[in-house]
């Protein structure tokens, strides 16, 4: 088994078309790398938690963080549009430790 998992992702345009616009202006690739032994199951049940906490949730259908949806604020995310809820969100997602 392996000892830890890592996760990549990528935002932004690297081919510098469309400078005029800040969110694809630059190429940004993060990672986080998680110890397994923590992240099973801390990570992927507090998520879900979060997820519950402020979305509409169907077990059969989750809502999956999008950055651009969460950004927008559509579709699952359109709750966010609520200044209150807004703020929760964000000071959950910033304080979150998964456990």
């Amino acid at each position: 088994m392996a000892e830890y998992r890592l996760y990549i992702d990528e935002s932004g345009d690297h081919t510098y078309r469309n400078l005029e616009k800040l969110d694809s202006r630059y190429l940004g690739l993060t990672g986080a790398l998680i110890h397994q032994v923590y992240y099973n199951p801390t990570i992927p049940d507090g998520s879900e938690e979060l997820k519950k906490k402020f979305f509409t949730y169907d077990p059969d259908r989750p809502p999956i963080l999008v950055r651009r949806q969460l950004i927008s604020k559509k579709g699952a995310f359109a709750v966010l549009r609520e200044v209150p809820v807004n703020e929760g969100w964000e000071s959950a997602l910033l304080s979150f430790s998964g456990g």
